[in-house]
């Protein structure tokens, strides 16, 4: 999740909208999670379990490195101003509380209409093989 806040701070601050740079930074970091993905697809139980800690303790490490302060801010973190869509002030109170439960709830709707679709059917066998 570092990585992609971060790369998202990264794209907002080079110029690009913050409503574009977080789903754009989403697919970034799905690049590179496919990269580590790849080689573990054949694993099975405790050795997949391994792998993926083995990928966060590696990001953790690496973001927290003195080379990429200059992507995460280092010691002093990075400093972003609240999102701010123009009629509604994101900072604080109400506004934000509504909105983030709003896109929550579309995400639940929409999770909600997968699981009953046909990939949802074919997630849930892919899932419950053994």
């Amino acid at each position: 999740m570092a990585l992609g806040a971060f790369t998202s701070i990264y794209l907002a601050k080079a110029g690009l909208h913050p409503l574009l740079a977080i789903p754009a930074a989403g697919v970034l970091v799905s690049g590179i999670g496919l990269v580590f993905g790849l080689p573990s697809r054949r694993l099975k139980e405790l050795y997949l379990l391994i792998s993926t800690l083995a990928a966060q303790f590696f990001f953790d490490w690496f973001l927290r490195t003195e080379q990429m302060a200059w992507f995460t801010g280092g010691a002093y973190a990075k400093y972003v101003p609240p999102l701010n869509l123009e009629p509604l002030d994101l900072s604080y109170g109400y506004p934000l509380y509504v909105t983030v439960a709003v896109i929550a709830t579309v995400h639940f709707l929409a999770l909600a209409n997968l699981s009953r679709s046909y990939i949802g059917r074919a997630l849930k066998a892919v899932r419950e093989e053994t």
